[in-house]
């Protein structure tokens, strides 16, 4: 049966892959910072290996085999379970990616740090995200061709990259897919600096753009897998589920005015592992796009409300009030705040819209029902999740909808009018004043 390495397991993805990688009988060999089911995040383990001079103390925790515990975390019986072994190492670390590449069939690449703030200073910073999320992948890359070279054979990567690449608009013109041209227009902007509007979605553009050609000058097999937000069940950090946590919290006040999109982390899985079995590739670094349902923020919100109860925000305010209103309270919040920073607000008025038509074509891709991939967010969410609103045990009717369009426009006009106030306050001369003016100045 064939062995498989991959980058970054312990994630939501990750937990799907393996386990069906392994109840379909291969070997899977896990390279992470931490086993997976550990308490400490990946982001946070990157970032104190990147910015201290010492590595992160997870060696006990790596060696100690109580740590790591494959059949409890992935949910599989004892004989799966067996086949699934952990390395401790970064995708950073050259030497150790060579080291790890020896003698597997296929590399699946997930490992990468979800950052879209621009400028909040808690680390992970956006220029460590850059780094692991490009210098990495290009390690990986590196890593597989040379341990290739030595062997006769290089092995296949299967690469999450993001449908944001090609699947983020200002204005909802249609569905973004693998025949769409990328959309730097939106995703990167002139005036934000090297990392972009959307930083992370900036760092999967620049590591297809660079890695494609990397990729055919090297002679590598690499597919480029662009899921869009993934949901279901075994979320345990609730990353990917947060949105689902936050809307059960009732700590969403308003409605973003653009789209959303979403898929079923299983039927993504499942996608990584077809495109791993293809025979031959269709084509040099083929692309494929992972949708399931395509609609406006108001009606995810609507779906929501209907499996759970929870009244649905139904406040839209115009784009200007909701970013000033972000960018205010991240400030306020000196930056501690991400659910406050206003690059949330900016994304959450775009369009994602996916067309994942290539992937039925190709891969066989068949998603499933939205509602049941919904039904089976939120019923983990509420089974798994410490908070009394969210479990349940405390009720929650919804968010704050009576007061909450009231405090922004408030702060929005109390932020007006101290614009208007500096201004005039900086720039009036001494012939505007009054003889009683100029004696108090």
């Amino acid at each position: 049966m064939p062995l498989y390495l991959i980058t970054g397991a312990s994630g939501f993805l990750g937990y799907h892959l393996v386990r069906q990688l392994v109840e379909d009988g291969a070997d899977v060999k896990i390279l992470d910072l931490n086993p997976p089911g550990s308490s400490r995040t990946l982001a946070r383990s990157i970032a104190a290996s990147l910015l201290t001079a010492d590595p992160p103390p997870l060696s006990r925790a790596a060696d100690d085999p109580k740590a790591f515990r494959p059949a409890e975390h992935f949910h599989v019986e004892a004989d799966a379970a067996a086949r699934i072994s952990f390395v401790q190492g970064n995708i950073l670390e050259t030497d150790k990616l060579e080291a790890e590449c020896e003698g597997v069939d296929g590399v699946f690449h997930l490992a990468g740090i979800v950052k879209h703030s621009r400028d909040n200073p808690h680390p992970p910073t956006v220029e460590v995200a850059w780094k692991v999320n490009v210098e990495g992948t290009f390690n990986v890359f590196n890593a597989v061709a040379k341990v290739g070279e030595r062997q006769g054979k290089k092995a296949r990567i299967v690469y999450a990259s993001s449908s944001g690449c090609v699947a983020c608009q200002n204005s909802r013109t249609g569905p973004g897919g693998d025949e769409s041209p990328l959309c730097e227009d939106v995703v990167r902007g002139d005036q934000y600096g090297e990392y972009g509007k959307f930083p992370y979605y900036a760092a999967k553009i620049e590591v297809e753009q660079k890695g494609m050609p990397l990729a055919e000058e090297l002679g590598l097999e690499v597919v480029w897998m662009r899921p869009t937000m993934m949901l279901g069940p075994g979320d345990h950090l609730f990353r990917s589920t947060g949105l689902v946590v936050s809307f059960l919290k009732g700590s969403i006040p308003m409605v973003p005015s653009g789209g959303a999109s979403f898929l079923d982390v299983r039927d993504s899985a499942a996608m990584f592992k077809a495109a791993m079995e293809l025979e031959e590739l269709p084509r040099p670094n083929p692309t494929y796009t992972l949708g399931a349902h395509n609609c406006t923020v108001r009606e995810l919100f609507a779906l929501f409300a209907k499996h759970t109860g929870v009244r649905a925000p139904t406040w839209s305010p115009p784009y200007f009030l909701l970013h000033a209103a972000a960018s205010f309270l991240y400030r306020a919040s000196k930056r501690t705040n991400t659910t406050l920073d206003p690059v949330r607000a900016e994304m959450g008025s775009v369009f994602w819209d996916c067309d994942w038509s290539m992937a039925e074509k190709e891969l066989g891709f068949k998603p499933r029902d939205h509602e049941e991939t919904v039904v089976d967010t939120i019923e983990y969410v509420r089974k798994h999740h410490s908070h009394p609103k969210v479990n349940g045990s405390k009720p929650c009717s919804g968010p704050p909808a009576q007061w909450a369009p009231k405090v922004v426009n408030t702060l929005v006009v109390a932020l007006i009018a101290w614009g208007v106030w500096k201004y005039f306050g900086r720039n009036r001369g001494p012939s505007t004043l009054s003889s009683g003016d100029a004696s108090r100045v």
